[in-house]
């Protein structure tokens, strides 16, 4: 019970075992300390193909649903949990930034080759 908050970005997908690690970072925080996660969530089920992705590119055994994700953290010993689905935002920033990227293609290419850029 050292910390008023505890913070993650992106990193929980990579950690199967939620429940624990949910555990572990509330006995971190003190009273009224706050949680706040950045992460994915299963919004619906993945093929075959995204299912391999998600393992071997984004190095992530699975995802909790919403309500899974909500029901580990209650679990855990977490009250009052607002999950705020930011799917929306997130593809439109990850829209522009792909955009981006393929626009100055030979400038990336010029800089570190092509093979870095498939």
């Amino acid at each position: 019970s050292s910390f008023d908050g505890v913070i993650s970005f992106l990193v929980f997908l990579h950690i199967p075992e939620k429940i624990p690690l949910l555990e572990r970072c509330a006995k971190m925080l003190k009273p009224g300390g706050i949680l706040f996660v950045e992460d994915y969530f299963l919004r619906s089920p993945l093929s075959v193909s995204e299912e391999k992705s998600l393992l071997e590119d984004v190095f992530a055994k699975d995802l909790p649903t919403r309500e899974e994700y909500i029901s580990h953290l209650e679990a855990s010993g977490f009250h009052k949990v607002q999950f705020i689905d930011k799917s929306s935002e997130w593809t439109s920033y990850v829209s522009e930034r792909l955009g981006a990227f393929v626009a100055k293609r030979d400038k990336f290419v010029k800089v570190h080759g092509e093979p870095t850029y498939v």
